[in-house]
C-alpha cells in the first residue's frame, strides 16, 4: 500500500512511462494484483472464520475502495489526475488476483 501511495503521489511531470500502448494500465493491474495477493495472506488466519464467499467479496472490496482513494489522491497532485480508466485497471488486477487464487484453492482441496 505505501508503494502505490508513493508512486501515485509523483508528479506528472517525474513518471515515465515505457512506450507501448495500455502500459500504465498493466502497471496498475499488476500493482493492485499485487496488493491483493499480500491482502490474501494478510487475511490467511481469518479464511476458517468466514466463508470463501465472504472473504472474496471483502477483498474485492477493500482494493476497490483502496483504488478509489489512491485516484482521489492523484487528483490533489500536480500534473496528475483521477481516472476512471485507471480504476478499472485496479480492480481488474485485484480481481485477476483473487479468482486466480480462488481456482488454486479449489484445486488443492479437491
Amino acid at each position: 500500500m505505501a508503494g502505490i501511495f508513493y508512486f501515485s503521489g509523483l508528479p506528472g511531470d517525474d513518471i515515465s512511462l515505457p512506450g507501448f500502448f495500455a502500459s500504465d494500465k498493466i502497471l496498475h493491474a499488476s500493482a493492485y494484483a499485487f496488493l491483493a495477493g499480500t491482502a490474501i495472506f494478510a487475511g490467511h488466519p481469518w479464511i476458517n472464520r468466514i466463508s470463501p464467499n465472504r472473504h472474496t467479496i471483502a477483498l474485492m472490496i477493500f482494493c476497490t475502495l483502496y483504488g478509489a482513494s489512491d485516484e482521489i489522491h492523484q487528483s490533489f497532485v500536480p500534473g496528475r489526475m483521477a481516472s476512471i480508466g485507471d480504476l478499472a485497471a485496479d480492480t481488474f488486477g485485484a480481481v485477476l488476483a483473487i479468482l486466480l487464487w480462488r481456482c488454486i484453492l479449489s484445486k488443492k482441496y479437491t
